[in-house]
């Protein structure tokens, strides 16, 4: 795909490739940054692609000494630490680093190294002008006055490469609808790498099924099966990336939006139709916390170190967080080895709390002059009084004086303090997003919303409840009940796979058991709704393996693949009748 013209040529996007410095001019091929030949307002001459939770990223390519561009490229440039000094910028550069190694290690074929993730190169700024060369300046980090030139790093910032991966996960599921994707970049004038990728921006092209095997060709209902098909393995993808990362953090994401992921292909006009080859990449990584003392504690208990909004995707921002403040009375400080304690008492808060035996309880005491934080779990207990709850804590190590404080408090009702139930939440409330990302590939169209289809999904999840539905029995009744019930087929039948009020042929282009089966899968997502959910709550995973919360999906997501593919691709009548030979004669 060696091309010295980068970009689909419009005279607003002309964009040429920049070298970076720091590499021999006779390299076989370097890096290099795009520069835009008309400046935007926001980015200037860079061509910067969005803005990750921690880093700001940029188009760049791979060229060679004739700055021919071999294949493209996302710069990402780290951010700086926040204003206020809160962070240490050693530790700052540290944990970006470790990020970035953490991504290549769950896909190394993504993330080329370099030294620039550990080693902060100096400030960088451009200039271009048209007929001339781009020239690298080291300086401070700002462009000078009356200078034309686009600061590329300010001296503090590591950087990192990775393939390009240009479609979000909307961009490519408007594609299996038959929608033109719209191009990269954050400024005005959308670009379009060369090399195959503007015929996904030729709306013509796209509604003739560009990319697909049957296309035009093959029908409505062919494309109709084939897409279907394209989609399912998207949503296996997904949950493979995220169990991946899950593994490798060992701790949850509790914030997947469709923008935590990026869609990339292979390289286009090699024969394989280009939708087939898409790959999914992360954008983000886990960033969720344990809370204090629950380390080797159930599978919940997970915070996210940032307040986040509410969300469709987000299963926690349903879970309501509910507080009191009440009385105490400490029963025991028993020691459990090791220097830790594990501290038991009774909370007196009335009925607002509705705490039951498991549930996470947070309690702050006044101890030795200061606030003391206590992480618990409510116990089972009896004799208790009304708006009574027993609750031991997780196996703490106090200071000497905390200890010492806590005895003497032993017996003594200690009021106004407040106590808070902790959602019990962990990985089970990522496979909810997951579940409702792949609803949006299937299950919106024109003619609902992501929040109408949710909502029919969570109805349907209560009817499997209310029936008794288990897992292994979840497909099976999902399809029955959609064809008891008009109304399933009319929410959540496979006329949502079509844009225009197009309906007719979608049941017959999907069979009636993948599709119900589908639909199942992602039921199952919504934990603690029944029998058939895949986890029995938002915190249910096992303590030390909270990646084994997508096995059995992912078992699942590999059924319905291996279904859909032998839809598109049907057997051979000759081989059919060989088989059916074969087996005669074994019998």
């Amino acid at each position: 795909m060696a091309s010295n013209q980068p970009l689909v040529p419009t005279p607003e996007a002309a964009c040429t490739a920049a070298a970076l410095p720091g590499f021999p001019e006779d390299a076989l091929l370097r890096p290099a940054v795009l520069l835009r030949r008309i400046p935007e307002a926001a980015s200037g001459r860079l061509v910067v692609l969005r803005f990750e939770t921690d880093a700001r990223v940029l188009l760049g390519a791979l060229i060679d000494r004739d700055d021919r561009i071999h294949r493209w490229l996302e710069i990402w440039i780290q951010p700086p630490p926040p204003d206020d000094g809160s962070v240490d910028r050693a530790a700052w550069d540290r944990g970006w680093t470790d990020r970035i190694k953490a991504r290549r290690a769950a896909a190394p074929e993504s993330w080329p190294a370099t030294s620039w993730e550990s080693q902060t190169p100096p400030a960088l700024t451009v200039r271009w002008a048209d007929g001339s060369s781009p020239e690298w300046r080291e300086g401070s980090g700002t462009a000078e006055a009356g200078d034309d030139g686009t600061v590329f790093t300010d001296g503090s910032s590591r950087l990192a490469l990775r393939w390009l991966a240009p479609l979000a996960l909307g961009a490519w599921s408007g594609l299996m609808r038959g929608r033109a994707w719209k191009g990269l970049g954050m400024g005005k004038q959308p670009i379009v790498p060369a090399g195959g990728w503007e015929v996904l921006a030729d709306p013509e092209a796209v509604r003739h099924g560009v990319g697909l095997v049957f296309g035009a060709r093959g029908g409505a209902a062919a494309r109709l099966a084939e897409t279907f098909h394209l989609r399912l393995l998207m949503a296996r993808q997904l949950v493979q990336r995220v169990e991946a990362a899950v593994r490798l953090a060992k701790a949850p994401f509790l914030d997947l939006t469709p923008s935590a992921f990026r869609v990339g292909l292979g390289r286009l006009g090699t024969g394989l139709p280009g939708l087939w080859t898409a790959h999914v990449e992360l954008a983000g990584w886990p960033a969720a916390v344990r809370l204090p003392g629950l380390s080797a504690e159930g599978g919940g208990g997970y915070r996210h170190p940032v307040k986040l909004s509410s969300s469709v995707y987000r299963l926690d921002a349903s879970i309501q967080h509910r507080s009191a403040v009440g009385s105490v009375r400490l029963r025991s400080l028993d020691e459990t080895g090791g220097g830790r304690h594990a501290l038991e008492g009774t909370l007196a808060a009335g009925e607002a709390l509705k705490a039951a035996p498991g549930n996470l309880l947070r309690v702050v005491l006044p101890v030795a002059g200061q606030p003391l934080p206590v992480v618990a779990r409510v116990s089972p207990a009896e004799g208790l009084g009304p708006g009574e709850v027993r609750f031991r804590s997780v196996e703490t190590t106090f200071a000497a004086n905390q200890a010492t404080a806590l005895k003497e408090l032993l017996g003594v009702s200690i009021d106004e303090v407040q106590a808070d139930l902790l959602p019990e939440i962990g990985p089970a409330c990522d496979l909810f997003s997951l579940g409702v990302i792949v609803a949006e590939f299937f299950l919106v169209s024109d003619g609902n919303t992501l929040a109408e289809a949710m909502d029919e999904c969570r109805s349907l999840a209560a009817a499997l409840a209310e029936a008794g539905v288990d897992a292994a029995g979840a497909a099976a009744a999902v399809r029955r009940m959609a064809g008891e019930d008009a109304r399933w087929e009319k929410a959540l039948g496979p006329a949502r796979l079509l844009d225009g009020g197009e309906t007719a042929g979608a049941s017959r282009a999907i069979a009636g058991s993948l599709w119900w089966g589908l639909v199942a899968w992602i039921v199952r997502t919504i934990p603690g709704a029944g029998p058939a959910s895949f986890r029995r709550g938002p915190g249910d995973a096992p303590p030390t393996r909270p990646a084994a919360v997508f096995e059995e999906p992912l078992k699942e997501l590999d059924r319905l693949c291996a279904l859909s593919a032998a839809a598109v691709f049907p057997e051979p009548a000759a081989d059919a009748e060989l088989r059916e030979l074969v087996r005669r004669f074994r019998d």
